[in-house]
């Protein structure tokens, strides 16, 4: 039995094509937000954007943006629109 999955309506031989692109862009999605989270790193947040996603209430996730000013918030939206790529490229 196989799960399904996304690329389902591939054919087995466009899958086996597309896996390599497809690893290649998540090790560059995975890398850039690596970089990008580095410079989320502070005192309120010393996990980078993984603090905010894991506030767990409004009062602690508005001190970890707080702690991102100027560019850091830039770099927190950046972030989490190659978190979602990462997810789509994902098998």
């Amino acid at each position: 039995m196989r799960m399904p999955h996304p690329f389902q309506w591939l054919s087995d031989k466009q899958q086996a094509r597309l896996l390599g692109p497809l690893i290649v862009c998540s090790l560059i999605a995975f890398v850039t937000v690596a970089a990008l989270n580095q410079a989320l790193e502070t005192a309120e947040a010393p996990l980078g954007i993984l603090s905010l996603q894991l506030a767990g209430d409004l009062t602690r996730a508005q001190a970890v943006i707080d702690s991102w000013q100027g560019d850091r918030r830039l770099y927190a939206g950046l972030n989490l629109g190659f978190d979602f790529l990462f997810l789509t490229l994902r098998l």
